[in-house]
């Protein structure tokens, strides 16, 4: 069935218009048709350049770099030290216009490189201005945010922060700034100011600081060991010296710290950020070699056992979980035996554990086979949940078949 032509073309009131030929057939005066026709003599017939005046830049010529670098020097040129420039306000007033916010965003970014600490409170004014207007600008204005805490941090800091103490996302920015340029200061700040995430507030320090000096915020990292706040981003080191070094120039620095003295939990997150990385790139199979490379250490995460029982799928599952079983992790072990158990299937891992009641793995294998059987078969998960020996696993097996039983469904 061909599609209602006609009613779209009525709908957009372009059906006198299709009959009249008006789409079909040029309308200017011979004259200018010949000199079309002569300007497009290479071309195929029916075939036309679109008019430079079909883009407001493309009508000048201009790109948006073409754009954004007249404004910057106009910009400078404007410059007097201690006074507001008022042509980068004018300027960045006429950026926030643009309605494509592909073409605003890096306008933006230039030009605002041109902001010094004393235009400051006029570009917050523009924000107010426009927000007054119905009209927001989150990605601009936490970009003013980050260039202000750059500048002057604890002006930036004092007047943001305390309008937008419950946004963490543009508190952040301030902190990321002012990090980026002074952490110590930065940090002492946010320290003494109870209205605001200290976890936000730091992560966000330790970033910007990172991002221009990754080894010092490693640093600023390891001086804090049982700070929650610090240890919580231990793992994005890892994802700085990427950022900036790739991953193949960030496996040797691991290396590194994983043969160091670094707390095992700083090498266990670092880690876990390496994997998941590796895992998208290109080459997954960078993940299950990084995984192996540390499998003898103790603080293996568990992200690395499901990198190695993926390695072990397609071999014989019993000497698989016989490999597993050496590796000193609990929690790689678990992960990893997963993985295996998974591939094999209920009754094959019954008819195992029947046969090796004394292998290291049994408690892990007995309790995911209570987990996976809960639903389906209770009686059989409680009398595995039985047999479980470790305390801990025993209880949370018990906890599993419970619950499973109290969720079933009474028969009608």
């Amino acid at each position: 069935m061909n599609p209602p032509l006609r009613a779209a073309l009525y709908g957009t009131g372009l059906l006198s218009a299709f009959a009249a030929g008006w789409l079909l057939k040029p309308t200017a005066h011979p004259e200018t048709g010949a000199l079309a026709r002569a300007a497009h003599r290479s071309q195929p017939p029916g075939v036309r350049t679109p008019s430079k005046s079909a883009h407001p830049l493309a009508a000048s010529g201009e790109s948006w770099l073409d754009a954004a670098s007249a404004d910057l020097a106009a910009v400078r040129a404007a410059m007097q030290p201690g006074v507001v420039n008022q042509e980068l306000i004018d300027k960045l007033g006429g950026i926030l216009s643009i309605g494509d916010a592909s073409a605003r965003s890096p306008q933006w970014q230039t030009v605002l490189t041109a902001m010094r600490a004393e235009d400051a409170s006029a570009i917050k004014e523009l924000f107010r201005a426009k927000a007054k207007d119905g009209r927001h600008f989150d990605s601009e204005f936490e970009a003013f945010c980050h260039r202000w805490g750059q500048l002057d941090g604890p002006a930036a800091a004092k007047s943001i922060v305390g309008e937008y103490a419950g946004k963490e996302q543009i508190v952040a920015k301030v902190m990321q700034g002012w990090g980026s340029r002074d952490a110590g200061a930065a940090l002492a700040w946010a320290s003494q100011q109870p209205g605001i995430s200290q976890g936000t507030s730091i992560g966000a320090i330790v970033e910007g600081l990172g991002q221009r000096r990754v080894r010092e915020a490693e640093a600023l990292i390891l001086a804090n060991p049982g700070n929650p706040a610090f240890e919580r981003i231990q793992g994005r080191i890892a994802a700085l010296m990427v950022a900036q070094e790739g991953l193949s120039g960030t496996l040797p620095w691991f290396d590194q710290i994983a043969g160091g003295d670094s707390p095992d939990k700083f090498k266990k997150s670092n880690l876990e950020t390496l994997l998941k990385i590796a895992n998208q790139s290109t080459d997954s199979s960078q993940a299950i070699q990084l995984a192996q490379q540390y499998a003898d250490r103790a603080w293996l995460p568990s992200a690395a056992g499901d990198q190695i029982g993926l390695a072990y799928l397609g071999q014989d599952p019993a000497s698989s979980l016989g490999e597993i079983a050496k590796m000193p992790s609990t929690d790689a072990q678990t992960t990893a035996t997963r993985i295996i158990l998974d591939q094999w299937g209920p009754e094959a891992t019954s008819e195992w554990l029947v046969a090796n009641p004394q292998h290291p793995l049994f408690d892990t294998s007995a309790l995911q086979l209570v987990e996976t059987l809960a639903k389906t078969d209770p009686e059989a998960a409680a009398a595995w949940a039985a047999q479980i020996k470790d305390q801990k696993m025993h209880s949370f097996a018990n906890t599993v078949v419970e619950m499973n039983q109290r969720n079933k469904p009474n028969p009608k």
